[in-house]
């Protein structure tokens, strides 16, 4: 007796034309700021066809730091999976697609490109602005005459004063017509 073979099924055919969808731009929040810069960037990288099915994040951005000629290091807590098919794509988009998937971001310093995730570099940006911040507490103040011609220097001081640090100053000696600046040295 012969085995009965199943009836053959029908396999539905999906449609050749995939369907895009306009996502208004009025409904972004603060998060999708790192979308419009994809979309704006101008990738200037080496093509390169990539095509991946549970691949290890550490290893695959390994591979973008060969075509790339980049120093990569990459953070212990990088860790992931990938399935990803990308074909003449540049390598530098490829990465920020990677990243951004995976929640992380990049640090170039040179030629050496830092990976790590987003949370601890953003909070390594804020420490950085806040011990700049701190130091420019700290900095000592530099005083600095300046001789006006053609103008009057009680104009001018309501200029310069937009242009000075929280902590600068400037004074007008009316009889000479000479700001006295009083500032941080980058201010100055």
């Amino acid at each position: 007796a012969k085995p009965e073979m199943p009836a053959p099924r029908e396999i539905a055919k999906a449609p050749s034309k995939i369907a895009s969808q306009e996502i208004p731009t009025s409904g972004l929040t603060e998060g999708t700021s790192l979308l419009t810069e994809l979309d704006t960037k101008v990738y200037t990288g080496r093509r390169v066809s990539l095509e991946f099915q549970n691949a290890d994040v550490q290893d695959v951005i390994r591979l973008i730091a060969d075509v790339s000629k980049l120093n990569i290091i990459v953070a212990d807590d990088v860790k992931g999976t990938l399935t990803l098919k990308f074909i003449d794509v540049p390598w530098d988009q490829a990465l920020d697609i990677i990243l951004t998937t995976l929640s992380l971001d990049k640090v170039q310093h040179g030629n050496v490109l830092r990976v790590a995730p987003a949370e601890k570099l953003k909070k390594e940006r804020e420490t950085a602005l806040a011990n700049d911040k701190a130091a420019k507490q700290l900095e000592p103040l530099r005083l600095k005459l300046i001789n006006v011609n053609y103008a009057k220097g009680d104009e001018m001081s309501a200029r310069i004063k937009n242009l000075l640090s929280d902590r600068g100053t400037v004074d007008v000696d009316t009889r000479t017509n000479t700001l006295i600046v009083k500032d941080i040295k980058e201010h100055i």
